[in-house]
Formats: structure tokens, C-alpha cells, sequence
């Protein structure tokens, strides 16, 4: 997973597009936390979201070449 922001009472969760089941894997991820999960939908990402990801992206190949 790349990020989780919470947005009121929502959290939202950018993964891989790589990611084979990705609603599964968050689902799994929350259940072993011991949460309750009410709901989920796939949304297209926000400019936001494709800003985090770009400057994620930037900071992990910054960091690999230092």
C-alpha cells in the first residue's frame, strides 16, 4: 500500500496498481487489525492522490540513490 489518509470518518487507501486483489488485501489488512470494515469502493484517484504518489515515488528514488 502506498498511503491511507483519513477523511472524516473514511479512510482512504492508495495501493499498487500492481496489486492482484487490492480490495482484499486492504480488507485483510483491517480485519487482522482487529477493525470493522462497513464498506468499500474502488474511486478514480484525485490530483491529490497523484501528487502523493509522484513525491512518494520521487522520495523512494532519492533515497535509493543516495
Amino acid at each position: 500500500m502506498h498511503s491511507t489518509a483519513q477523511i472524516g470518518g473514511s479512510l482512504r487507501v492508495m495501493v499498487d496498481q500492481e496489486l492482484d486483489d487490492a480490495a482484499a488485501t486492504v480488507r485483510s489488512v483491517i480485519v487482522d487489525k482487529g477493525l470493522t470494515l462497513k464498506g468499500s469502493k474502488r474511486v478514480r484517484p484525485s490530483l491529490e492522490d497523484v501528487f502523493v504518489a509522484a513525491t512518494q515515488e520521487r522520495k523512494a528514488l532519492r533515497d535509493g540513490e543516495a
